[in-house]
């Protein structure tokens, strides 16, 4: 959200979006255990029809929300693509209001997540080719590439193997270490794109320095 409000209206994101956002998700999360069982063996699973009446609710809150953020937000009024964008992150997890099974629930919001992984990687992955190339190592640049491509592939076809809900009774460790992997990479990804700090910032920003949010300060 702070890319898009930077790049069209030159100011972060407010509190009150960040907050919409963030119901919105507590919302999906709720609602999917009533409609798609999520969270077996927790807690919520005791209580579905409860989880799920939070959880329409605080969907209605968020639609209350956007229409506060709208009215005292100017940036938001004055950027159709800024106030889209907030409108779709926090209908992200709607489907799961309309879908009883976990494929068709997550599939809107698991294709915008691997789509911007192609986006945000390719970006990097050509601004170090660059780097390379510039450097008269143009050849072992595109070797680092197809090493990078065949390694993705492979572990990602790994990990979807073992994390198939089936491999669960016959290979418990194994999907244990499947749903590790993925958590993990949420946690690493915290760092990784949290541009505030000097660290990414230094090796990320420059592939995206035609958004004025990448552009280092004066």
């Amino acid at each position: 959200m702070n890319l898009i409000s930077r790049t069209t209206t030159g100011e972060r994101a407010g509190a009150l979006e960040a907050w919409i956002l963030r119901l919105g998700v507590a919302a999906g999360v709720l609602v999917s255990v009533q409609t798609t069982s999520l969270g077996v063996g927790t807690i919520l699973s005791r209580y579905p029809m409860l989880a799920f009446q939070v959880g329409v609710s605080l969907f209605v809150l968020v639609s209350l929300l956007l229409i506060v953020a709208f009215t005292t937000r100017r940036g938001l009024r004055t950027s159709v693509a800024r106030l889209a964008c907030l409108i779709g992150g926090a209908a992200f997890f709607l489907p799961a209001l309309a879908f009883r099974d976990v494929a068709s629930a997550t599939f809107s919001y698991a294709l915008a997540h691997g789509c911007q992984y192609y986006v945000f990687m390719g970006y990097v992955g050509k601004r170090f080719s660059d780097v390379a190339t510039v450097a008269d190592a143009s050849q072992a640049s595109r070797n680092n590439v197809l090493q990078i491509v065949l390694w993705s592939f492979g572990l990602g076809a790994l990990l979807a193997l073992f994390g198939d809900v089936r491999v669960v009774a016959d290979y418990p460790l194994l999907f244990g270490v499947a749903m590790g992997c993925t958590m993990a990479h949420f946690v690493i990804d915290a760092g990784i794109w949290r541009l505030r700090d000097p660290f990414p910032r230094a090796h990320i920003a420059p592939a995206f320095d035609f958004l004025a949010f990448a552009r280092p300060p004066a």
